[in-house]
């Protein structure tokens, strides 16, 4: 029998006497399980083509009518819809189990009063779809057994006649109208279309130089926002985005009930350190000289100017933009710089004015940074002295032009709190030459005749 019993053992051997006790539990192995049982059910409620096979091994006995009859052959065959009784038993008849099984049957008539509809998921492979019966008060309902018919091991049993939760997929329920008999219905849940986007730089990984930045550019849709994020973090949403930081960035499209797809990039620093500028005076008079500059301290291998077509440009080359306008307004001024592959955009504005007082409350033209500039003799033959100081010491650029625009002379000077450069430009043709002198942040320009 089962239960739990102390067992002692004592051994005896040339006169000495020893013993062990121990708890010792004493159980059975089940002789039917669930997945034993295969349920053929009857064609119709009225019908006695049922079937109920066990598959089991062993010296066993089988009944289904209250244990008054027993039968070596593990099935039974023609029996109507119905709950039994089936029990299993060793022929020794020391073991028995037993369980209750169902031969369920198709109700031969479908009730007019029974019908399914279904809510589609919100989003493409959700599981928030749903299924629903309406009946009728006439029909009378126990349960129902739901299953999705490509999938066999997806099932439900309910006793109300509402399914939340599922996904797309063509789904049968059984309504028993009575315990052992049902009807069936079968509704097609859709998927909505998804929401699929693509990577706005066609690449994993892109390069950039330190200092500059990308444009990313989704493809416009009216249904989509896009939410753009470097390492998780939200930087900024819409179609597109300048990107200059390291790292990984995903991006997000989210239609209007919240359906997202996310597309994923890295973007990584290369050997470059690139931070190009120029500078422009925020406010200039109507027909006066304007001056734009490149002052990037590591030179780009190009630059191009990006103008609006009110100016008047007077010229235009790998380092200076010089240019006058003759309308007043706001206006924008776009340095395109190119090194090593990178490519960065700088854009500044400028407001050009009748008003002489504004000019001279410019602070880009208010020198912070010289103390004194000064370009002599002037006129002169060619040779002539560029005298400045700073107030401290900064990294400086000498730069000529001539009246087309071309760089004829460039230097740099190291860190510095003054200079004088000594020019002799006896080869160059009589005319007038533009002398800039900047810093990273500032720029002094002065006219020279040359006889």
């Amino acid at each position: 029998m089962t239960g739990v019993y102390d067992l002692k053992i004592v051994f005896t051997e040339g006169g000495n006497c020893s013993a062990f006790q121990q708890s010792v539990e004493v159980g059975y192995e089940s002789i039917l399980r669930d997945e034993d049982i295969i349920v053929k059910d009857a064609t119709n409620c009225n019908g006695s083509d049922g079937e109920i096979q066990i598959s089991s091994k062993g010296n066993l006995e089988f009944s289904i009518d209250q244990g008054e009859t027993w039968k070596a052959t593990p099935t039974f065959k023609g029996l109507k819809a119905g709950a039994y009784l089936l029990r299993i038993r060793t022929k020794d008849k020391l073991c028995n189990q037993s369980t209750e099984v169902n031969v369920n049957a198709k109700s031969i008539r479908q009730s007019d009063g029974i019908k399914i509809s279904g809510t589609n998921p919100i989003c493409f492979g959700a599981n928030d779809g749903v299924l629903i019966l309406t009946e009728d008060a006439k029909t009378p309902v126990t349960h129902y057994i739901w299953h999705e018919i490509f999938h066999p091991d997806h099932n439900w049993s309910t006793v109300l006649p509402i399914l939340n939760n599922v996904a797309a997929g063509k789904y049968e329920v059984k309504i028993f109208t009575s315990p052992v008999c049902y009807e069936t219905r079968t509704i097609t849940l859709k998927n909505p279309t998804k929401v699929s986007i693509n990577n706005p730089l066609d690449v994993e990984i892109a390069y950039i130089c330190q200092g500059s930045q990308i444009l990313a550019e989704m493809n416009a849709n009216k249904d989509l926002v896009y939410e753009w994020y470097n390492n998780n973090k939200y930087i900024t949403t819409g179609n597109n985005a300048y990107l200059g930081l390291n790292g990984k960035y995903s991006v997000v499209g989210i239609n209007n009930v919240g359906c997202k797809d996310t597309t994923g990039f890295e973007i990584r620093y290369n050997n470059e350190v690139f931070k190009p500028d120029f500078l422009l005076p925020s406010v200039g008079l109507v027909n006066d000289t304007i001056i734009g500059v490149d002052v990037t301290l590591v030179s780009p291998d190009s630059i191009t100017w990006i103008f609006p077509n009110e100016a008047d440009i007077l010229s235009s080359n790998f380092g200076q933009l010089v240019m006058s306008f003759a309308s007043l307004g706001n206006f924008s001024v776009i340095m395109e710089a190119y090194k090593g592959g990178c490519k960065s955009v700088i854009e500044k504005g400028i407001k050009i004015t009748d008003d002489p007082s504004l000019v001279d409350k410019d602070e880009q033209r208010s020198s912070k940074a010289f103390r004194s500039f000064k370009v002599y003799p002037n006129p002169n033959d060619g040779q002539f002295t560029i005298d400045y100081e700073l107030n401290e010491a900064f990294e400086t650029r000498i730069l000529i032009f001539d009246h087309l625009g071309n760089n004829i002379f460039s230097k740099s000077i190291p860190n510095t709190i003054g200079h004088k450069e000594e020019i002799a430009l006896q080869s160059v043709p009589p005319g007038i030459y533009i002398v800039l002198v900047n810093t990273s942040s500032e720029v002094q320009t002065a006219s020279v005749i040359i006889h």
